[in-house]
């Protein structure tokens, strides 16, 4: 991860795509362009695991996303 306390790398983000796209790239885009995704808790959530921090990591996953609409069928 870079020095830069605001900065994600690509090697980062790729890392963070490679554990929780379950979909593609493309959703995450959708989701973000839909304004469903909290921005700011999706880059903790990279970052988290950029530090080894999984449990962080998916807990900020869980909840960066603002509609949860496949918890609406259950």
């Amino acid at each position: 991860m870079s020095n830069k306390t605001d900065h994600l790398d690509m090697e980062d983000v790729e890392n963070f795509l490679n554990e929780y796209d379950y979909y593609s790239g493309d959703h995450y885009v959708c989701e973000i362009l839909n304004n469903n995704i909290e921005l700011d808790l999706m880059r903790q959530a990279i970052k988290k695991l950029a530090e080894g921090k999984n449990d962080e990591c998916q807990s900020l996953v869980n909840d960066m996303y603002l509609n949860k609409w496949w918890a609406k069928d259950e």
